[in-house]
Formats: C-alpha cells, sequence, structure tokens
C-alpha cells in the first residue's frame, strides 16, 4: 500500500472512531464516512460523507462543520504524524447517484415483469 492510502485510511479509521464516539450525532441518523483524500503533502484531508435519511443531511453537515475544530484536536491527539490534515467534510454524491440507479433499475425490472405478464 502506498503511502498516500495508508494515511487515507488511517484518517478515516480515526475520524471514524472520534465521530462516533466522542461526538453526539442526533439518534435515528446513520453517518457513514465512505473515503478520505489527503493531500499529496498530508496538511489536508477532504472527508466524504454520506446521510441517511438524506432529508437530514444538512443539519447532519452543519453539526460537523460546527465541531470541525474539536474533531481536529482529537485528531491530532490521536495520530502521530506531522503535519496533521485539516479537515474538510463534503458530500458523497457518488453513493446517491448509485442509490438512484439502483431504484430506477428496480422500476424497470417491475415495468418489464409487469409487461411480461401482460398487465
Amino acid at each position: 500500500m502506498f503511502r498516500g492510502e495508508k494515511l487515507n485510511n488511517l484518517v478515516r479509521e480515526q475520524l471514524n472512531r472520534i465521530i462516533f464516539k466522542e461526538l453526539d450525532i442526533l439518534p435515528g441518523i446513520l453517518l457513514t464516512i465512505t473515503r478520505v483524500d489527503c493531500s499529496p503533502t498530508g496538511t489536508a484531508a477532504k472527508v466524504y460523507i454520506s446521510v441517511m435519511p438524506d432529508s437530514q443531511f444538512k443539519d447532519v453537515f452543519e453539526f460537523l462543520k460546527r465541531h470541525t475544530r474539536e474533531i481536529q484536536y482529537f485528531l491530532k491527539k490521536s495520530l502521530r504524524i506531522h503535519p496533521i490534515p485539516k479537515v474538510f467534510f463534503v458530500e458523497e454524491k457518488a453513493t446517491k447517484e448509485a442509490a438512484n440507479i439502483e431504484k430506477l433499475l428496480g422500476e424497470i425490472k417491475k415495468t418489464e415483469t409487469n409487461i411480461e405478464k401482460g398487465e
């Protein structure tokens, strides 16, 4: 595994631990860190998040933005690397697009089944 991939995985693991252990995410919300992309210098990290239900994304995103300093502090305590990447949260659009495609494929399959049955 390359250094960049190791750093991405390490930051992702630590952020998962920090967010779910140290912060109180709203009940009934599923927050997933889908991937982390650190800059080549390791000074910045884009953290791609997915939230279920979609209607709560804005609230969760604002919550994470408000707690970025706290998250950054815990990340600094848990990682033994320098520099510590500055965290930027980003909406994961690929997951939404994949879910939408799955939904459309399901509808097509249902329509084809109904046509075959003569409905």
